[in-house]
């Protein structure tokens, strides 16, 4: 890339654009420091990611003539505030594939057939 930094300035708007509600709603925790970089919170959230993707091959930011993200976003966890969240998370797939195979068994013909088309067309998708 000729000029990474120009091309993330032009650009960060749009591709972070559902930030702030990701972090309005908590699913990501703002770390501590967020009044330091008052404004930027949004660009700052939108690196992390592209940092942690880089990790992956072994390359860094700076490599590309970004910025690293300021804050450490890698220390937070979501924060889980709803108790639904980890009860729906905490199911057992054997337990779930049993009771569906029950529940079918009792499906009347004309309930099975419609049941078979909804299941054909969610497939497709």
């Amino acid at each position: 890339m000729s000029n990474s930094l120009a091309i993330w300035e032009t650009f960060w708007p749009s591709m972070c654009d559902d930030i702030p509600h990701t972090l309005g709603t908590g699913q990501v925790p703002v770390p501590p420091g967020e009044e330091e970089i008052e404004g930027r919170i949004d660009p700052d959230y939108g690196l992390y990611p592209l940092q942690e993707y880089l990790k992956e091959f072994g390359k860094l930011l700076p490599e590309y003539g970004l910025p690293e993200p300021i804050l450490s976003w890698v220390t937070q966890q979501p924060d889980f505030n709803n108790p639904m969240i980890p009860e729906e998370l905490a199911y057992d797939p054997h337990q779930e594939e049993e009771t569906y195979n029950i529940m079918r068994a009792q499906l009347n013909p004309e309930q099975e057939n419609c049941f078979s088309e909804i299941l054909n067309i969610v497939e497709k998708v």
